[in-house]
């Protein structure tokens, strides 16, 4: 089978961002999404990308499995399936350009204050909870919900492999509920289904890579890398790419 660009287009930006997604825990979907969108309906990227996330999701949670705080994945993860449902059934109804503008802004006023110190959550089932109903809203509203995810859990400082599990157990179960809401909503077609193969192939390829150098990774510069990420995630949605 030969395959046309713009499939191939696809399956490489489905490799880059679950490699750097896996790398950096989140934001594989800020980075597919914009370029995507390009090629498909914005229906057919969220369709395409919320599929994709939930084999990746599914493989590195297994993979994890040991390491879940389970007190946070279901403290956080409750409230998040919940405002996940909520905010995707809203996503064909609404304009949600001023939406990616106002995460932006958001994303680098709390890097700000991660940087100087001066802000810090307190890890307890509160906060959890309220980061679970921000990050399942938004991520349900504009398709990409991990950054905002990626910083309450991480401001919880917890290891690397277990903040890393936990994260991607919450994501899984998010994604599955987004998935099955969007396949309710006629996002997913015939363009979908001709995908999924290669799409499985190139995402479990990506998440094997992406594991193989993340135990490469000193854990200094782990967070490093998680707050750049962030800072790139915040100016891909204020360009609005």
């Amino acid at each position: 089978m030969v395959l046309s660009l713009n499939e191939i287009i696809l399956y490489l930006l489905i490799f880059l961002s679950e490699l750097i997604g896996t790398l950096v825990v989140f934001g594989s979907s800020a980075f597919f999404l914009p370029i995507s969108i390009t090629i498909l309906t914005k229906n057919q990227s969220l369709g395409l990308m919320g599929f994709f996330q939930v084999i990746s999701n599914i493989f590195k949670a297994t993979y994890f499995i040991k390491k879940v705080d389970w007190r946070i994945a279901l403290m956080f993860g409750v409230p998040s399936i919940i405002m996940v449902a909520f905010g995707s059934q809203l996503t064909a109804r609404l304009d949600t350009s001023w939406f990616k503008i106002g995460l932006g802004l958001t994303l680098i006023f709390l890097l700000v204050l991660e940087c100087l110190k001066h802000f810090q959550l307190p890890k307890n089932s509160f906060v959890e909870m309220i980061g679970g109903v921000i990050s399942g809203f938004i991520s349900g509203l504009i398709g990409t919900g991990g950054a905002v995810r990626g910083y309450f859990i991480f401001s919880f400082h917890l290891p690397k492999e277990v903040l890393i599990g936990t994260y991607c157990f919450i994501d899984f179960t998010g994604d599955l509920v987004r998935l099955m809401i969007y396949w309710q909503n006629g996002f997913v077609d015939g363009e979908f289904y001709k995908l999924i193969p290669g799409a499985i192939f190139t995402t479990l390829t990506a998440n094997i890579l992406g594991l193989y150098f993340l135990n490469k990774i000193p854990l200094k510069y782990f967070k490093l890398i998680l707050m750049i990420t962030l800072f790139i995630l915040s100016l891909t949605l204020l360009l609005n790419l």
